[in-house]
Protein backbone atom coordinates (compact mmCIF):
# COMPACT_ATOMS: atom_id res chain seq x y z
CA UNK A 1 0.00 0.00 0.00
CA UNK A 2 2.88 2.39 0.69
CA UNK A 3 4.16 2.00 -2.86
CA UNK A 4 0.70 2.54 -4.30
CA UNK A 5 0.08 5.72 -2.31
CA UNK A 6 3.53 7.01 -3.30
CA UNK A 7 2.68 6.42 -6.96
CA UNK A 8 -0.61 8.26 -6.52
CA UNK A 9 1.23 11.23 -5.00
CA UNK A 10 3.72 11.22 -7.89
CA UNK A 11 0.82 11.37 -10.33
CA UNK A 12 -0.63 14.40 -8.57
CA UNK A 13 -3.25 12.49 -6.64
CA UNK A 14 -4.34 12.89 -3.07
CA UNK A 15 -4.35 10.47 -0.12
CA UNK A 16 -6.64 11.16 2.83
CA UNK A 17 -6.99 9.11 6.00
CA UNK A 18 -9.79 8.33 8.42
CA UNK A 19 -9.63 6.54 11.77
CA UNK A 20 -11.80 3.44 11.72
CA UNK A 21 -12.59 3.93 15.41
CA UNK A 22 -14.52 7.07 14.45
CA UNK A 23 -16.75 5.14 12.04
CA UNK A 24 -18.42 2.59 14.31
CA UNK A 25 -21.74 4.47 14.54
CA UNK A 26 -23.51 6.35 11.73
CA UNK A 27 -23.55 9.65 13.63
CA UNK A 28 -19.81 9.63 14.32
CA UNK A 29 -19.12 8.28 10.81
CA UNK A 30 -20.88 11.19 9.13
CA UNK A 31 -19.12 13.62 11.45
CA UNK A 32 -15.69 12.13 10.69
CA UNK A 33 -16.18 12.23 6.92
CA UNK A 34 -17.43 15.82 7.08
CA UNK A 35 -14.50 16.92 9.25
CA UNK A 36 -11.63 15.11 7.54
CA UNK A 37 -12.86 15.57 3.96
CA UNK A 38 -13.99 19.20 4.32
CA UNK A 39 -17.61 18.62 3.33
CA UNK A 40 -19.70 21.75 2.71
CA UNK A 41 -21.93 23.06 5.48
CA UNK A 42 -25.09 21.78 3.81
CA UNK A 43 -24.00 18.12 4.17
CA UNK A 44 -27.10 16.34 5.44
CA UNK A 45 -25.39 13.72 7.67
CA UNK A 46 -27.17 10.76 6.06
CA UNK A 47 -26.19 8.02 3.62
CA UNK A 48 -27.56 9.68 0.48
CA UNK A 49 -25.83 12.92 1.36
CA UNK A 50 -22.58 11.01 1.91
CA UNK A 51 -22.75 9.63 -1.64
CA UNK A 52 -23.45 13.11 -3.02
CA UNK A 53 -20.63 14.85 -1.16
CA UNK A 54 -18.08 12.14 -1.95
CA UNK A 55 -18.60 12.11 -5.70
CA UNK A 56 -19.29 15.86 -6.00
CA UNK A 57 -15.97 16.68 -4.41
CA UNK A 58 -15.56 20.10 -2.80
CA UNK A 59 -12.72 19.36 -0.41
CA UNK A 60 -9.00 18.87 -1.10
CA UNK A 61 -8.51 17.39 -4.53
CA UNK A 62 -11.57 19.04 -5.99
CA UNK A 63 -9.63 19.88 -9.17
CA UNK A 64 -10.40 16.33 -10.40
CA UNK A 65 -7.28 14.83 -8.86
CA UNK A 66 -7.39 11.11 -8.18
CA UNK A 67 -8.27 10.54 -4.53
CA UNK A 68 -7.63 7.58 -2.23
CA UNK A 69 -9.33 7.53 1.16
CA UNK A 70 -7.62 5.14 3.59
CA UNK A 71 -9.47 3.92 6.67
CA UNK A 72 -6.92 2.98 9.33
CA UNK A 73 -7.78 0.31 11.90
CA UNK A 74 -10.87 -0.77 10.02
CA UNK A 75 -11.06 -4.17 11.79
CA UNK A 76 -13.85 -3.14 14.17
CA UNK A 77 -16.11 -2.18 11.28
CA UNK A 78 -16.71 -5.91 10.84
CA UNK A 79 -19.10 -5.76 13.79
CA UNK A 80 -21.07 -2.76 12.49
CA UNK A 81 -24.65 -3.63 11.55
CA UNK A 82 -24.52 -1.10 8.70
CA UNK A 83 -21.33 -2.47 7.09
CA UNK A 84 -23.08 -3.72 3.93
CA UNK A 85 -24.84 -0.39 3.51
CA UNK A 86 -21.60 1.51 4.11
CA UNK A 87 -19.74 -0.52 1.46
CA UNK A 88 -22.59 0.03 -0.99
CA UNK A 89 -22.50 3.79 -0.36
CA UNK A 90 -18.74 3.92 -0.97
CA UNK A 91 -19.13 1.92 -4.18
CA UNK A 92 -21.89 4.23 -5.40
CA UNK A 93 -19.76 7.30 -4.70
CA UNK A 94 -16.74 5.84 -6.50
CA UNK A 95 -18.87 4.78 -9.46
CA UNK A 96 -20.32 8.28 -9.87
CA UNK A 97 -16.92 9.95 -9.46
CA UNK A 98 -15.16 7.59 -11.86
CA UNK A 99 -17.78 8.30 -14.54
CA UNK A 100 -18.87 11.73 -13.21
CA UNK A 101 -22.57 10.92 -13.20
CA UNK A 102 -25.33 12.86 -11.52
CA UNK A 103 -27.93 11.34 -9.21
CA UNK A 104 -29.92 10.13 -12.24
CA UNK A 105 -26.93 8.36 -13.79
CA UNK A 106 -26.50 11.02 -16.49
CA UNK A 107 -22.94 12.21 -17.29
CA UNK A 108 -22.11 15.76 -16.25
CA UNK A 109 -21.20 17.81 -19.31
CA UNK A 110 -19.00 20.26 -17.43
CA UNK A 111 -17.19 17.97 -14.98
CA UNK A 112 -14.27 15.65 -15.69
CA UNK A 113 -14.31 12.21 -14.05
CA UNK A 114 -11.77 11.48 -11.33
CA UNK A 115 -10.67 8.23 -9.71
CA UNK A 116 -12.00 7.75 -6.19
CA UNK A 117 -10.84 4.79 -4.11
CA UNK A 118 -11.61 3.63 -0.57
CA UNK A 119 -9.28 1.24 1.24
CA UNK A 120 -9.94 -0.56 4.55
CA UNK A 121 -6.58 -1.09 6.30
CA UNK A 122 -6.77 -4.11 8.61
CA UNK A 123 -4.41 -4.74 11.51
CA UNK A 124 -5.30 -8.33 12.43
CA UNK A 125 -8.47 -9.36 10.55
CA UNK A 126 -8.19 -11.37 7.29
CA UNK A 127 -9.94 -9.67 4.34
CA UNK A 128 -12.09 -12.75 3.79
CA UNK A 129 -13.85 -12.05 7.09
CA UNK A 130 -15.52 -9.04 5.45
CA UNK A 131 -16.75 -10.94 2.40
CA UNK A 132 -20.20 -11.96 3.64
CA UNK A 133 -21.14 -8.63 5.21
CA UNK A 134 -19.81 -6.55 2.31
CA UNK A 135 -21.69 -8.63 -0.26
CA UNK A 136 -24.98 -7.79 1.48
CA UNK A 137 -24.73 -4.21 0.26
CA UNK A 138 -27.17 -3.27 -2.49
CA UNK A 139 -25.78 -4.16 -5.95
CA UNK A 140 -22.36 -4.94 -4.48
CA UNK A 141 -20.19 -7.70 -5.89
CA UNK A 142 -17.07 -8.81 -4.02
CA UNK A 143 -14.03 -10.72 -5.25
CA UNK A 144 -10.83 -11.95 -3.63
CA UNK A 145 -7.69 -11.45 -5.70
CA UNK A 146 -4.04 -11.33 -4.66
CA UNK A 147 -4.99 -11.45 -1.00
CA UNK A 148 -7.28 -8.43 -1.24
CA UNK A 149 -11.05 -8.30 -1.10
CA UNK A 150 -12.45 -5.86 -3.64
CA UNK A 151 -15.99 -4.53 -3.88
CA UNK A 152 -17.68 -2.97 -6.90
CA UNK A 153 -21.18 -2.26 -8.12
CA UNK A 154 -22.77 -4.87 -10.34
CA UNK A 155 -25.71 -4.88 -12.71
CA UNK A 156 -26.49 -4.02 -16.31
CA UNK A 157 -28.16 -0.78 -15.22
CA UNK A 158 -24.87 0.58 -13.94
CA UNK A 159 -22.66 1.33 -16.97
CA UNK A 160 -18.98 1.11 -16.19
CA UNK A 161 -19.57 -0.87 -13.01
CA UNK A 162 -19.99 -4.48 -14.10
CA UNK A 163 -18.41 -4.95 -16.53
CA UNK A 164 -15.97 -2.11 -15.84
CA UNK A 165 -14.88 -0.14 -18.90
CA UNK A 166 -11.33 1.14 -19.18
CA UNK A 167 -10.34 4.38 -20.91
CA UNK A 168 -10.48 2.64 -24.28
CA UNK A 169 -13.97 1.30 -23.70
CA UNK A 170 -12.75 -2.29 -23.42
CA UNK A 171 -14.76 -4.45 -21.04
CA UNK A 172 -12.76 -5.51 -17.99
CA UNK A 173 -14.76 -8.13 -16.12
CA UNK A 174 -14.20 -8.46 -12.37
CA UNK A 175 -12.51 -11.65 -11.21
CA UNK A 176 -15.00 -13.76 -9.30
CA UNK A 177 -13.55 -14.90 -5.98
CA UNK A 178 -13.95 -18.67 -6.26
CA UNK A 179 -13.42 -19.03 -10.02
CA UNK A 180 -10.35 -18.39 -12.16
CA UNK A 181 -12.32 -16.91 -15.05
CA UNK A 182 -13.19 -13.23 -15.37
CA UNK A 183 -16.96 -13.13 -15.11
CA UNK A 184 -19.72 -10.56 -15.08
CA UNK A 185 -22.44 -10.97 -12.47
CA UNK A 186 -24.77 -13.13 -14.59
CA UNK A 187 -22.00 -15.45 -15.79
CA UNK A 188 -20.89 -15.76 -12.18
CA UNK A 189 -24.42 -16.90 -11.35
CA UNK A 190 -24.26 -19.36 -14.26
CA UNK A 191 -21.05 -20.96 -12.99
CA UNK A 192 -22.35 -21.07 -9.43
CA UNK A 193 -25.41 -22.93 -10.74
CA UNK A 194 -23.00 -25.33 -12.42
CA UNK A 195 -21.26 -25.96 -9.10
CA UNK A 196 -24.60 -26.59 -7.38
CA UNK A 197 -25.52 -29.09 -10.11
CA UNK A 198 -22.31 -30.99 -9.41
CA UNK A 199 -22.99 -31.04 -5.68
CA UNK A 200 -26.54 -32.36 -6.09
CA UNK A 201 -25.85 -34.82 -8.93
CA UNK A 202 -22.49 -36.26 -7.89
CA UNK A 203 -22.58 -35.92 -4.10
CA UNK A 204 -19.34 -33.95 -3.91
CA UNK A 205 -18.59 -30.88 -1.82
CA UNK A 206 -18.97 -27.41 -3.26
CA UNK A 207 -15.23 -26.84 -2.78
CA UNK A 208 -14.48 -29.84 -4.98
CA UNK A 209 -17.06 -28.71 -7.54
CA UNK A 210 -15.45 -25.26 -7.80
CA UNK A 211 -11.98 -26.81 -8.11
CA UNK A 212 -13.18 -29.10 -10.91
CA UNK A 213 -14.77 -26.19 -12.77
CA UNK A 214 -11.57 -24.17 -12.42
CA UNK A 215 -9.45 -27.01 -13.76
CA UNK A 216 -11.75 -27.77 -16.68
CA UNK A 217 -12.84 -24.26 -17.72
CA UNK A 218 -10.57 -21.85 -15.84
CA UNK A 219 -8.43 -21.03 -18.88
CA UNK A 220 -11.41 -20.07 -21.06
CA UNK A 221 -12.02 -16.48 -22.12
CA UNK A 222 -15.61 -16.02 -20.96
CA UNK A 223 -17.63 -13.27 -22.61
CA UNK A 224 -20.25 -11.21 -20.75
CA UNK A 225 -23.61 -12.91 -20.40
CA UNK A 226 -24.78 -14.67 -22.48
CA UNK A 227 -21.50 -16.38 -23.35
CA UNK A 228 -21.71 -19.16 -25.94
CA UNK A 229 -21.68 -21.64 -23.05
CA UNK A 230 -25.18 -20.46 -22.20
CA UNK A 231 -26.54 -22.31 -25.24
CA UNK A 232 -26.41 -25.30 -22.88
CA UNK A 233 -27.74 -25.58 -19.35
CA UNK A 234 -25.15 -25.51 -16.53
CA UNK A 235 -25.72 -29.24 -15.94
CA UNK A 236 -24.28 -29.99 -19.39
CA UNK A 237 -20.93 -28.47 -18.47
CA UNK A 238 -21.12 -29.98 -14.98
CA UNK A 239 -20.98 -33.47 -16.50
CA UNK A 240 -17.96 -32.46 -18.58
CA UNK A 241 -16.11 -31.29 -15.47
CA UNK A 242 -16.81 -34.53 -13.62
CA UNK A 243 -16.67 -37.34 -16.22
CA UNK A 244 -14.47 -38.30 -19.13
CA UNK A 245 -16.39 -38.96 -22.38
CA UNK A 246 -17.27 -42.55 -23.25
CA UNK A 247 -15.62 -44.50 -26.08
CA UNK A 248 -17.78 -42.68 -28.60
CA UNK A 249 -16.84 -39.28 -27.25
CA UNK A 250 -20.23 -38.74 -25.60
CA UNK A 251 -21.09 -37.19 -22.27
CA UNK A 252 -24.45 -36.98 -20.49
CA UNK A 253 -26.39 -33.76 -20.91
CA UNK A 254 -28.76 -34.10 -17.96
CA UNK A 255 -31.69 -34.82 -20.30
CA UNK A 256 -32.92 -38.36 -19.52
CA UNK A 257 -34.22 -38.90 -23.06
CA UNK A 258 -31.05 -37.68 -24.76
CA UNK A 259 -28.90 -39.65 -22.33
CA UNK A 260 -30.79 -42.94 -22.72
CA UNK A 261 -27.94 -44.63 -24.65
CA UNK A 262 -25.18 -43.52 -22.28
CA UNK A 263 -24.28 -45.83 -19.40
CA UNK A 264 -23.17 -43.36 -16.73
CA UNK A 265 -21.93 -46.18 -14.49
CA UNK A 266 -19.25 -47.01 -17.05
CA UNK A 267 -17.93 -43.48 -17.39
CA UNK A 268 -14.53 -42.73 -15.89
CA UNK A 269 -14.50 -39.97 -13.28
CA UNK A 270 -11.91 -37.26 -13.68
CA UNK A 271 -9.42 -37.14 -10.79
CA UNK A 272 -9.94 -34.63 -8.01
CA UNK A 273 -7.86 -31.52 -8.87
CA UNK A 274 -4.62 -30.98 -7.02
CA UNK A 275 -5.01 -28.29 -4.39
CA UNK A 276 -1.79 -26.60 -5.44
CA UNK A 277 -3.26 -25.84 -8.88
CA UNK A 278 -5.82 -23.38 -7.52
CA UNK A 279 -5.26 -19.87 -6.16
CA UNK A 280 -7.85 -20.15 -3.41
CA UNK A 281 -7.64 -22.70 -0.63
CA UNK A 282 -9.36 -26.00 -1.37
CA UNK A 283 -10.65 -26.81 2.13
CA UNK A 284 -11.00 -30.20 3.67
CA UNK A 285 -14.64 -31.22 4.06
Amino acid sequence: MAAETATLHEQGGLVLRLDGRDLLEPVSLFRAFARELSFPGYFGHNWDALVDCLHDWHGPGHRQQSVAILIDGADDLLGAEFLGLFVSVLCQAAWRANLQLDADGTPHEDRAPFALHFVFLLDHTPPTAFEEAASKGTDVGVALANGRLTATLTGADRPGADPVSDSNGTAQLPVAGEFLMRLDSRMLEYFRDMAEEMVSRFGISRAEAVARINERYGALDISPYPDLMCHELPQFWAYGAYYYPDDEGRLPTGDSEADADIDVTRLAIRPVPCRSQHPRPFPHD
